[in-house]
């Protein structure tokens, strides 16, 4: 959710059920443009982005921290788990990786993950994940 709130909360900004904002969030159901445009109302997220996947997710990052968004982090220790899993991977499979391009598998790693986990703030979750991430990158 925007700035780390609760789906709940979110939803209720906009008049919506919770289990709504979630169907647009899995993809089940597309928001029709009146909830496009209170996203940018409220929050100044580009629709060009929201609809086409084109240009930045905001329209004004000044306008979007104004609104209480916070950016997401990712910890120190779960990108160095990352960048271990991505060298064990390029070593098993015997490739010479020059260490900067670690960095770059680790980050695709963690789009993976993303999409495997339910929630990727859960640790015990993404620990149970790893194996079956480098497997899958094999």
């Amino acid at each position: 959710m925007l700035g780390n709130e609760e789906r709940g909360v979110f939803a209720q900004r906009f008049n919506l059920q919770r289990g709504t904002l979630g169907n647009y969030e899995i993809e089940a159901y597309e928001p029709p443009s009146l909830v496009i445009n209170a996203y940018y109302t409220a929050y100044n997220i580009n629709p060009h982005w929201h609809v086409r996947g084109e240009g930045g997710m905001f329209t004004d990052m000044t306008k979007a921290k104004a609104a209480g968004f916070k950016a997401p982090t990712i910890s120190a220790g779960l990108m160095k788990k990352l960048g271990r899993v991505a060298y064990t991977i390029c070593r098993d499979a015997n490739i010479k990786i020059l260490h900067e391009n670690i960095v770059e598998l680790a980050v695709e790693l963690y789009r993976e993950l993303q999409e495997l986990v339910q929630n990727i703030n859960d640790m015990e979750e993404v620990a149970l994940t790893l194996p079956l991430l480098k497997l899958y990158s094999k």
